[in-house]
């Protein structure tokens, strides 16, 4: 995924958009707006979101605890919705 292809490129200010891509997802979870964030296609996040230590998220606690939940149901998940609706209980 490049930042560039979402226009996401305002969060690759200090011209990281060649990093990881667990980086990229990094940092999107901590300057991204929510409706930025839930634009990243779910298989990037799917497959980013085991690498990234949420304790050393920069980020507001409630973002944090939301990036805690998608990871304990994102790998039975195949959509943004499926990982929400498990996160509110409904599936």
């Amino acid at each position: 995924m490049t930042p560039g292809q979402y226009n996401l490129q305002k969060y690759f200010w200090d011209h990281t958009e060649n990093a990881s891509d667990t980086f990229k997802l990094r940092r999107l979870i901590e300057y991204a707006s929510f409706p930025d964030l839930i634009k990243l296609p779910f298989d990037f996040v799917k497959t980013n979101l085991n690498g990234i230590d949420i304790s050393r998220l920069r980020t507001s606690q409630t973002r944090i605890r939301f990036i805690g939940r998608m990871k304990g149901v994102i790998d039975d998940c195949r959509t943004w919705d499926d990982a929400v609706f498990k996160i509110a209980g409904i599936k």
